[in-house]
This record gives structure tokens, sequence and C-alpha cells, in this order.
């Protein structure tokens, strides 16, 4: 029990670290969890039937899987839209501008 509560703490609080939110959500979090894993509170909770797995488990399972996707490539498909918009935002300023439509026009002839 003892190398659980040293082993995953310092695991949370490395992946917290990872983590895009804001340091101090993740500070309020891990304070949290802190006085869950003790020896003492761990027995206790385990006696009175507390689901562990449930709890703690899946939560630091979704934070782990989040650290991980939040380091992988984006989604071509989003990048792809993304640049299209940003496109479409540049056309509008064009149009907005009349020197630049001037130029524009000048440039392709329509």
């Amino acid at each position: 029990m003892q190398y659980i509560t040293e082993t995953v703490v310092p695991l949370v609080e490395k992946l917290m670290g990872l983590s895009q939110n804001d340091d101090s959500d993740n500070s309020q979090v891990i304070e949290a969890i802190k006085p869950l894993l003790s020896i003492e509170t761990v027995n206790v909770l385990q006696l009175l039937g507390f689901n562990f797995r449930k709890a703690i488990g899946e939560p630091l399972t979704e934070l782990v899987e989040r650290a991980i996707l939040s380091k992988a490539p984006g989604d071509t498909s989003v990048v792809i839209q993304r640049l299209q918009l940003e496109r479409e935002v540049g056309y509008i300023a064009v149009a907005q501008d009349p020197a630049a439509h001037a130029r524009l026009v000048a440039m392709f002839g329509n």
C-alpha cells in the first residue's frame, strides 16, 4: 500500500504538469488527491467499500489520455478547415480595403 501512495502522487503531479489546464486548478486537484492516497485513509475507505478504481483510476486514465492526445499531431482535416477559414478572413479583409482590392484585381485581371 505504501508503494502505491509513494508512486501515484508523483505520477499525478507529473501528469498534471503536462496538462494544458490552469496551474492553480492542477494544484487544487493534486492537493485534493494527496489525502485520499495516505495509507490510513486508503485502508479506512477500503473497509467502507470505497471504489478507488472508479474514483481515482478512471479520472487518472482520462487525464493520461488527454495528456497523450494533447501531444499528438492534430487531425489534418481540422488543420485544413482552420486554414480555409483564415483564407476566407483574408478575402474579406481584401474586399474591405479598396486599395488592396484594386491590387488584387490588377494582379489577377478580374
